[in-house]
């Protein structure tokens, strides 16, 4: 019995042994493999990297040379680059099927990645600037074997050109149809010229996802007598007076307008009656007689907009200067009529920027009112 359990335990050593191992050599090879996969894209970047910095460095030199003065003008010309362990060659040439056009490719090569890229640039000279401008037209990578073996007299690989050309035909014929489509204002004629489906039902569908993740068209929400002022004036007519009423509805609300709060008129200046400060007197006629008796009465007026804080600060510290004034006059004797009147306006220009019912308001205006009644008594 001894001897069965020492085999099996033998054997359970030697798979657990083999199972290590096992994983042991899956870890390396996966980090092995994460490490060669780094390795490579530090490579490629270093190397585009490279290549970007050679064709800037290049293409400031052309920006200060003119057309005439190209290093390319006689032959090709060819430049070595070292970048950080990265060996980068330029080669520039005329093109063959642009005027006033270069051909710039440039190879970077690395320990363990390389990058070949084409440019094609157009020479624009400055009559205003010292400084040429270079346009870059077209720019791709490309395989290391497209890069012209030729250093004098290189040739463009033809199916480069035949993509440029392309291009050029392309832009010609988008250039046409925007021309054509100037004073065209009907949906269904620019339609046509862009070979588009221009079927009514399709001008009265809009493009939508279905619950199958495939594109549809579905109706349009409004009606289709809508539609036939789509790009028209008459569009932009129906929304500007639309946003006008809806201005002017707000206005009539005492609502802000769309384009901010309208300006407040001036507040009319107090008039001086008895000893204090009484609302403006009314013309012969009006309904209601102004206030009696001295101090502040803003009674029956419409309430004004609350005005900054550092602007009650600086009223409230003039109203409460002149009415200590005032009072000190009045307890030694020499107060006059020009500091009741001074103390009166100090505190109405203090109380009509005031927040309405609050503390310090009705403290000014009872300290105003008791001023005034003792100094009225006192004269009497």
């Amino acid at each position: 019995m001894i001897k069965n359990n020492k085999g099996i335990a033998t054997y359970m050593v030697i798979v657990l042994v083999a199972f290590v191992a096992l994983s042991l050599s899956n870890v390396t090879i996966l980090n092995r493999g994460e490490m060669t996969q780094i390795v490579k894209s530090e490579a490629l970047i270093k190397a585009d990297l490279a290549s970007r910095a050679l064709y800037q460095k290049f293409s400031w030199r052309l920006k200060s040379l003119s057309y005439e003065n190209r290093p390319c003008k006689d032959s090709a010309y060819n430049e070595q680059f070292n970048f950080e362990g990265a060996v980068c060659e330029l080669l520039c040439y005329d093109s063959e099927d642009e005027a006033e056009s270069l051909d710039i490719w440039i190879l970077s090569k690395c320990d363990s990645a390389s990058r070949a890229i084409f440019y094609r640039v157009k020479y624009q000279q400055s009559l205003v600037n010292s400084f040429n401008k270079i346009v870059p037209a077209y720019s791709s990578f490309y395989a290391i074997d497209d890069f012209p073996s030729n250093k004098v007299s290189p040739k463009t690989p033809q199916k480069i050109l035949n993509t440029l050309k392309n291009m050029r035909d392309n832009l010609n014929n988008k250039s046409h149809i925007v021309k054509s489509l100037e004073n065209t204002n009907n949906i269904k004629q620019i339609l046509q010229k862009l070979n588009a489906p221009a079927d009514p039902a399709i001008l009265n569908q809009i493009p939508k996802i279905g619950a199958d993740g495939q594109n549809q068209l579905v109706n349009m929400v409004p009606p289709n007598s809508q539609n036939s002022d789509l790009l028209t004036l008459n569009a932009l007519k129906k929304t500007d007076t639309s946003m006008q009423l809806a201005n002017a509805q707000q206005i009539a609300g005492n609502q802000e307008p769309a384009g901010g709060p309208a300006p407040e008129a001036p507040p009319a200046p107090p008039q001086m009656q008895g000893g204090g400060i009484n609302q403006p007197v009314q013309p012969a006629g009006g309904g209601g007689a102004p206030g009696q008796g001295g101090g502040a009465n803003l009674g029956g007026g419409k309430p004004q907009g609350q005005a900054p804080y550092s602007q009650r600060v600086a009223a409230w510290a003039k109203a409460g200067l002149a009415n200590l004034k005032f009072g000190f006059k009045r307890f030694f004797g020499a107060a006059t009529e020009d500091d009741k009147n001074a103390a009166n306006q100090a505190t109405s220009d203090y109380l009509a920027v005031a927040k309405p019912n609050s503390f310090s308001a009705m403290a000014a205006k009872k300290y105003n009112e008791l001023i005034n009644k003792n100094y009225d008594k006192n004269k009497k």
